[in-house]
């Protein structure tokens, strides 16, 4: 800047010499004559001066505009795992945002870089890179989400409702879902699996998550994950899309957020989060191999999600899986609410839902239940009992976005009518038991067609029982996971237990088969992977938005 500043004053000198005013007869630069010869001297003086500075002032704007250069260039090219590494001395066009909604190519000429230049990803390569991550992931407790999450510089501001158990948290989510979405607030619910779409995991005010929102959310999450990669972490898929969905409820600040446990509880991912409320839903035998062989052993891996001062709501249980929860809500000083069927004064279930009546806090008369099943009478008293705990910590719930938001929920493939044919997710014992209770009390004389597929590590002898009581005719097909239980080796399996069962090359042959068994009067009850029945849903031409 001194170069600068010397040149406009020899500027300026010179300009005064040229416009001196008429009649002037000396130069007011030295009040000698203007053509003196010291006048001349400090021209020259002058000149030579912003000559030997020149150089450094060129040296010096040269440095910064490749400084400048350089920060645009690693704010325009994030990491992206689909790029490779730029070799020394090679030559790269890279796309680079300069100004807003203008867009430049130009050459960068890397002589020291070795480091990645990332791109922006779609959604579907984002979805493309969780899956990924199936074959290297490698779980290493809670490390693994919790530098997810700070390299996505993730708050967790959002209070959050923590729902652990083994069967109905995703329909028991759901319903507080819809609740507090009617009661006014702005909502996030994370559950798992999805049926037609990875999107369905992840909920903003009851809707997917959007190509735009996936896209903002889920490329800060593969860098994060790539550059975990390089420091040798390897993340799970279900890890990622744990920190996507916290991601997501965080950065569209959201009021309240519903997070279903993936396996089990203490273990699991989403684990990390200080709920202001948590709830355990009925406990069953699954994922045994992880979780233990009994029922006890079961719930107490559940009852890890409990933290200290943070009151737990618990479904109606046995006596030894309530006095588990008894004992981790006292190890945490959890104020404990252990709910019973006593509470339930009227129920009358049909074919499409229930009309209910229960005496918790306060009377709750006449609630009518959008989800079919018995077995949901009970998930909708934990709701209640979930809304009054909520209430009582100050939020705004009116008893008619209570009615409303539980005669509204859709959960799809829980006992989904789509015409004739009845989709359900049942994928362990007490989920085909409830299926078969609910198919014998409200479809008693009608005959009924089964079509069924399997996870070879889900099925167990109860289930195939249930399974040969739901139908005499049965259609098997092989869910499309690499855990699928083959269609061959499961309709034999059937057979040994006295069924008529036979096997499908496909879904689609599996589907046309059962339609030609059912002919015009029977239902076709389609059940057995969840797997399965987002596939059939997409046959049939379900949306999942």
């Amino acid at each position: 800047m001194g170069a600068v500043s010397l040149f406009f004053g020899i500027t300026q000198r010179i300009s005064r010499l040229r416009t001196r005013p008429e009649g002037m007869k000396t130069n007011e630069v030295c009040g000698r004559p203007l053509d003196c010869f010291g006048c001349t001297l400090l021209l020259v003086d002058s000149y030579r001066k912003f000559l030997f500075w020149l150089p450094f002032y060129r040296l010096i704007m040269q440095r910064r505009r490749e400084q400048r250069k350089k920060i645009k260039i690693e704010k325009a090219n994030p990491p992206c795992p689909k790029a490779g590494k730029i070799n020394r001395g090679e030559t790269l066009f890279a796309r680079i945002r300069l100004q807003p909604r203008r867009q430049y190519a130009i050459i960068i000429k890397h002589q020291k870089v070795q480091k990645k230049v990332f791109s922006m990803l779609n959604s579907e390569e984002i979805i493309a890179a969780i899956h990924g991550s199936y074959a290297t992931g490698s779980k290493n407790g809670f490390q693994n989400v919790l530098t997810l999450l700070d390299k996505m510089h993730v708050a967790l501001r959002t209070p959050i409702v923590h729902v652990a158990g083994t069967n109905g948290k995703g329909s028991t989510c759901a319903m507080l879902e819809s609740v507090l979405r009617r009661a006014g607030y702005h909502t996030g619910l994370y559950t798992s699996p999805f049926l037609q779409a990875y999107q369905e995991r992840i909920r903003l005010d009851g809707l997917p998550l959007d190509d735009a929102r996936m896209v903002k959310y889920g490329n800060p999450l593969v860098q994060a994950a790539e550059e975990m990669r390089a420091e040798g972490a390897f993340v799970t898929p279900f890890e990622m899309g744990t920190a996507l969905a916290l991601a997501a409820f965080d950065g569209e600040n959201c009021d309240i957020a519903i997070v279903e446990v993936g396996m089990g509880g203490r273990k699991d991912p989403t684990n990390i989060v200080h709920p202001i409320l948590c709830a355990i839903t009925a406990i069953g035998l699954d994922h045994m191999a992880y979780l233990g062989n009994t029922l006890e052993a079961i719930a107490g891996e559940k009852a890890g999600i409990i933290k200290d001062n943070t009151p737990v709501v618990c479904h109606p249980a046995k006596e030894g899986v309530r006095r588990v929860f008894a004992e981790a809500a006292e190890k945490h000083h959890a104020p404990l609410r252990q709910l019973s069927d006593d509470t339930i004064l009227y129920a009358a279930c049909d074919a499409h839902g229930a009309t209910v009546s229960y005496r918790l806090s306060q009377e709750w008369q006449d609630v009518r239940l959008n989800l079919p099943g018995a077995h949901q009478i009970e998930n909708a008293m934990s709701v209640l009992a979930m809304v009054e705990e909520l209430r009582r910590q100050g939020w705004t719930i009116p008893d008619q976005a209570v009615y409303e938001g539980l005669a509204s929920t859709v959960w799809p493939a829980r006992l989904e009518w789509c015409g004739r044919i009845l989709i359900d997710g049942a994928h362990n014992p007490q989920g085909v038991r409830a299926l078969r209770n609910f198919v014998e009390e409200q479809l008693p004389n009608q005959r009924r067609v089964l079509l069924t597929g399997v996870l070879a590590d889900k099925l167990q002898e109860d289930m195939l029982r249930d399974f040969c009581a739901i139908a005499d005719d049965i259609v098997t097909v092989t869910p499309d996971n690499p855990r699928a239980l083959d269609a061959q080796t499961y309709a034999d399996a059937l057979c040994q237990h006295g069924a008529h069962a036979q096997a499908a090359k496909s879904l689609e042959e599996g589907l046309t088969e059962a339609k030609r068994l059912a002919g015009d009067d029977a239902v076709i009850v389609a059940a057995g992977s969840l797997y399965f029945a987002g596939s059939l849903r997409t046959a049939l031409g379900l949306a999942w938005r």
